[in-house]
């Protein structure tokens, strides 16, 4: 089968998020199945043709006119619906491009940038990532009329798509009720473990016990729907009782919490000693920061999916996550982790001292993790789902 992806975000010079990471590992996995790939990814300057791991890549400037318009201070409300259309105009040209060296039976695509898709008569999917009128419901923020009007936008693409898929059937719920459709016409597909994580992982003997100097992380980008703050609220608690435990945060500030609330929040609770900030970290280093961990904490507000808690339970890990999303249906409460209520900073140091006062329940806990990602989230595995339902798509296609 030929596969496009269109996506905003991919690891290229290093850098990249959750979407990048599900995209590389997706796409390299069909090549290897057998399938032929070409990837549409977001470059801010210029158009460019590269070649990866068998995948053919168009690097393409999808428009920055609503971030200059966003950093003039222009009335912001208007920002997002102005990249939908500068970004949905754009992509549809890069599809175009694409026509023109390559046979595509079919696209996939997250939820912006979609709104002349359907005018290149390519079938496509809709992978619901996220987008930002979500996570700013559930970060209980305002709705602005730009949110509003974007997400709109986004539901008339949604519409006029193939089909859409979602990481989890929480999240599915979510946009089913927004689109007032029944939840099953979305189907369920989790997102999967990189492989690398899983054979790196496979060798890890977490230490639990007998530990003077735990390790707790946060794998994720500084940003307050990632639960960053209370993250942070929750350490002064712990190290009241294991005063040598260290604590760190592995990834760029995406602005949503300024530099200064950071440093106040460090230097009011007397912490800066024992948290380390790295910034976005490069494949290698991260599998190493795994390896020396006892405790990953996701406190997100919402996350569709969660694939650092995949990551995680590659290297043998007990993870404690919020309740919020398709969190709680990637890590199991009492089985693989701790779930717990987002935003509660006596929640987090609770489950962590109750962790590392009880390495058997760590130990317990990252085992079957681990079972659990093998099961049910491997590379492969998904990736044949994936294609399966892409055939099952253009067959019900084809018979109308």
């Amino acid at each position: 089968m030929n596969v496009c992806f269109i996506t905003m975000d991919y690891h290229k010079k290093g850098k990249g998020g959750g979407l990048a990471s599900y995209i590389s590992a997706v796409s390299h996995m069909l090549v290897k199945l057998g399938h032929k790939v070409v990837l549409i990814c977001y470059d801010p300057k210029k158009k460019e043709w590269k070649k990866e791991n068998g995948c053919n890549i168009l690097y393409w400037p999808f428009g920055n006119i609503h971030w200059y318009w966003h950093r003039l201070r222009l009335p912001y409300q208007v920002d997002l619906p102005l990249r939908e259309i500068e970004w949905g105009f754009n992509i549809y040209k890069a599809v175009n491009e694409i026509k023109k060296k390559f046979s595509i039976d079919i696209i996939e695509t997250s939820e912006i940038g979609n709104l002349f898709l359907s005018k290149s008569k390519i079938p496509y999917i809709v992978r619901l990532h996220g987008e930002p009128y979500v996570f700013t419901k559930y970060c209980q923020k305002p709705l602005h009329a730009g949110l509003r009007i974007s997400n709109k936008m986004h539901l008339y693409a949604m519409r006029r798509a193939a089909a859409l898929t979602s990481p989890s059937l929480k999240h599915a719920k979510e946009i089913a009720s927004q689109l007032k459709w029944d939840f099953k016409k979305i189907k369920v597909i989790p997102n999967l473990a990189i492989s690398s994580f899983v054979e790196a992982g496979s060798s890890n003997a977490p230490e639990f016990e007998n530990i003077d100097a735990p390790r707790i992380i946060h794998p994720a980008r500084i940003d307050f729907r990632k639960g960053t703050i209370p993250f942070l609220e929750s350490i002064p608690d712990i190290i009241e009782h294991f005063p040598k435990a260290k604590f760190v945060i592995t990834g760029d500030s995406t602005g949503t919490i300024k530099d200064n609330q950071i440093k106040e929040i460090l230097t009011k609770n007397n912490i800066g000693h024992c948290v380390q900030i790295t910034g976005h970290v490069e494949h290698e280093q991260m599998l190493k920061i795994y390896s020396q961990s006892q405790i990953v904490v996701m406190p997100s507000y919402y996350e569709t999916f969660g694939i650092s808690c995949l990551e995680a339970m590659a290297f043998g890990l007990p993870v404690i996550a919020s309740n919020a999303g398709g969190l709680s249906e990637v890590v199991e409460n009492e089985v693989t982790g701790i779930l717990i209520k987002p935003g509660d900073s006596r929640a987090i140091s609770e489950a962590v001292l109750r962790l590392l006062k009880q390495p058997k329940t760590c130990r317990r806990m990252g085992i079957a993790g681990r079972k659990k990602l093998l099961d049910n989230f491997t590379a492969e595995k998904i990736a044949q789902r994936t294609i399966g339902f892409y055939k099952e798509v253009l067959g019900s296609l084809n018979s109308l």
